[in-house]
């Protein structure tokens, strides 16, 4: 069973230095708040004497990137996400795209009209190191990554590499 909860935080820093801890471990920030912070509540829980969690608990120390097989984020990478990947992956011509290219793309193939959809998509890929926001305002500008940087995407989304 999966509980959302809100977190509230006072201390700015503190968030930031948990992004920061994140991406250093993971390499992403995508999909992986939730496993640390849950990480976090049974290391408190344990130490604090509350509950045992012997078969869940992480120490300081035994951090390290997921295992391939146990990456949540899968699930968002099918489907229009992967229509546009491929299409991306497949214009070695373009380093640059417009927005307006991505949201046509969008429209024309996956049959997308709403704008929020479009920037949901595009901050995926933004997420997965697919893309990376080079215009002076959000969602103007995006340079297309180097493939080595997301290969092992290639492989997790069943995309032919040729």
């Amino acid at each position: 069973m999966t509980k959302r909860i809100m977190i509230t935080t006072y201390d700015e820093q503190l968030w930031k230095d948990f992004e920061e801890f994140v991406v250093e471990t993971y390499g992403s920030k995508y999909a992986f708040y939730g496993k640390e912070l849950e990480k976090a509540v049974i290391y408190h829980l344990t130490t604090m004497g509350f509950k045992d969690y012997p078969d869940k608990v992480v120490f300081p120390g035994e951090y390290g990137k997921t295992p391939e097989k146990d990456i949540e984020r899968t699930h968002k990478l099918r489907g229009h996400v992967k229509t546009l990947f491929e299409w991306i992956t497949k214009q070695p011509e373009l380093s640059r795209i417009e927005y307006g290219l991505l949201c046509n793309f969008l429209r024309k193939k996956c049959g997308l009209v709403d704008n929020r959809t479009y920037k949901k998509y595009v901050n995926i890929l933004v997420d997965l190191c697919v893309l990376k926001d080079i215009g002076k305002k959000p969602y103007m500008t995006y340079q297309t990554m180097e493939k080595e940087s997301y290969y092992s995407l290639y492989i997790e989304m069943g995309v032919n590499v040729k």
